[in-house]
């Protein structure tokens, strides 16, 4: 896409222009961060910045005051006069993705951009991304090893394996199609009294709580146990349960009725966090459905679920739900397969050679 390598078949439009017949009209569209630092051991950020903006056909002064404005949005205003060799690993990672934004690019290539930065300072840098890409209505290609950064800036993902373009879509629908597993996050109430008036403490409690999740979901393996919180992986596609549910290779489609159909109070999934987290139940803890939601094998959306596999997602709300006082639960929550998964799922493909 940038002209460093010659095409060995197809072509690349940017902006209407071919790489391969136009590389100077295309590449004068582009915008490109490389992984590897391509700056000048002697030239400040500045000085870069603005050398940029003019060659992208800004006026001095409307560059220098670009420049500006740039260090201060990635917050290295304080290391805009010193020589780039001086700069820390992330601070030039900032400079590299400056000068791809400062000649306002119709195509942005940015190769790992937030890589060797630390948390804080990769949020930041992802937010400026997304307001100077919709600013400018550019186009951006990200290629990161970083699923957070993925789904944080892009609204189109494809997973490369070998080579070949192994999985493409939305976040939401790689997570649908890929994802492998569910995760349930169970804290305890605080030791006291149990039923019977049995003391009843934390471990006595989180013992019980292993012993029903692993009888209930039998593909269920717990990830860690720290105090009273319990979190434990649920394997979709192979899990079954003793409540009557599909078992055996069902997959469900994320965002289908299941999300829905175990209470009126259960949160829609977070688009961030993936998380979609059941307080109160309207049912009573009797697994019954809810009102309005239609019998389990009737029309509703409990019906329709349980026909089409869906069900899986409502076992583990009705599961928990019904047994929450029994076994000491104060609240849990229960998240989406994440693009982590998928990504981790894909590279076992590609260390297995399949």
């Amino acid at each position: 896409m940038t002209g460093e390598e010659p095409a060995t078949g197809g072509d690349v439009r940017i902006a209407g222009h071919s790489v391969s017949a136009e590389e100077t009209r295309a590449v004068e569209a582009l915008g490109f961060c490389p992984q590897a630092s391509a700056l000048w051991h002697a030239v400040t950020p500045r000085e870069h910045l603005e050398l940029y903006a003019v060659l992208g056909g800004r006026q001095p002064r409307a560059a220098a005051a670009a420049a500006g404005r740039l260090l201060k949005s990635l917050d290295f205003e304080d290391h805009g006069d010193k020589y780039s060799q001086k700069l820390s690993g992330g601070t030039r990672r900032k400079l590299s993705v400056a000068i791809a934004l400062i000649s306002r690019p119709r195509v942005c290539v940015l190769d790992e951009p937030s890589a060797g930065m630390d948390p804080a300072s990769r949020r930041a840098l992802w937010e400026v991304l997304q307001r100077e890409l919709r600013g400018n209505r550019c186009a951006a290609v990200v290629t990161t090893h970083a699923m957070e950064e993925a789904e944080t800036l892009c609204d189109c993902i494809g997973i490369l394996v070998r080579g070949r373009l192994r999985a493409l879509g939305s976040p939401a629908r790689l997570r649908s199609r890929y994802g492998r597993e569910y995760g349930i996050e169970i804290n305890l109430i605080e030791p006291g009294v149990g039923e019977g008036g049995r003391e009843c403490g934390r471990g006595s409690r989180g013992d019980d709580v292993v012993e029903f999740i692993s009888r209930r979901f039998p593909s269920a393996r717990l990830r860690e146990r720290l105090g009273g919180r319990l979190s434990f992986s649920l394997d979709i596609a192979q899990q079954g349960s003793g409540m009557g549910g599909q078992s055996g290779g069902v997959r469900p489609h994320i965002g289908q009725p299941a999300l829905l159909v175990s209470a009126e109070s259960a949160a829609e999934p977070s688009p961030l966090t993936g998380e979609a987290t059941l307080e109160n139940s309207t049912d009573g803890g009797n697994g019954a459905p809810p009102p309005g939601r239609g019998d389990r094998e009737g029309t509703g959306a409990w019906g329709r679920s349980r026909r089409c596999g869906l069900i899986l997602l409502a076992e583990v709300f009705e599961s928990l739900e019904g047994a929450r006082k029994a076994l000491g639960i104060a609240d849990y929550a229960v998240s989406l397969p994440s693009l982590e998964q998928v990504f981790l799922h894909f590279a076992r493909v590609q260390e297995s050679g399949e």
